[in-house]
């Protein structure tokens, strides 16, 4: 009786182990999928649609071409809200553009970050900042540097 009873006890633990083990491998799956439901659920590879990015693109370079300052202003505004569209059509999460950005930061070449967070700034100053000027010169190298990050980024 003593090796029928030995055999049971040594049948139930494993039947425990099994059942212990299936447990922990669902929970484990199961966090799994939360974890990719939450934090990569905006990192997938995405089609951009390149065309329209470049119709865009064209808007804001008609607008930089204007002789009026104030429309220069406003084709950096339109080419920042471009660029913001376009981290987020790549899938990069965030509250706002600086935080796409820095996400970026882990995913792209860093001379290229750099540039986008350049023009980001020259942005930032003319919204936020009263009575902020430029000249037609830094107009055109911001707008020149919006143009490189975007084209860069629908190849």
């Amino acid at each position: 009786m003593s090796n029928h009873y030995q055999s049971k006890k040594n049948q139930q633990k494993n039947i425990l182990e099994v059942v212990f083990s299936a447990v922990f491998q669902g929970v484990g799956l199961l966090f799994k999928s939360l974890y990719r439901l939450i934090f990569l659920k905006n990192r997938r590879p995405k089609v951009i649609n390149r065309q329209f990015y470049l119709d865009k693109w064209q808007e804001i370079e008609t607008l930089a071409g204007k002789t009026d300052d104030s429309l220069g202003y406003q084709a950096i505004i339109n080419a920042d809200k471009l660029m913001d569209h376009l981290l987020i059509d790549l899938g990069l999460s965030g509250n706002n553009t600086g935080d796409r950005l820095r996400l970026l930061e882990k995913h792209s070449d860093r001379e290229l970050v750099q540039t986008a967070w350049s023009a980001h700034k020259v942005r930032n100053q003319l919204v936020h900042q009263v009575g902020h000027q430029i000249n037609k010169n830094q107009i055109e190298r911001t707008i020149a540097d919006f143009r490189k990050i975007i084209f860069a980024l629908i190849k």
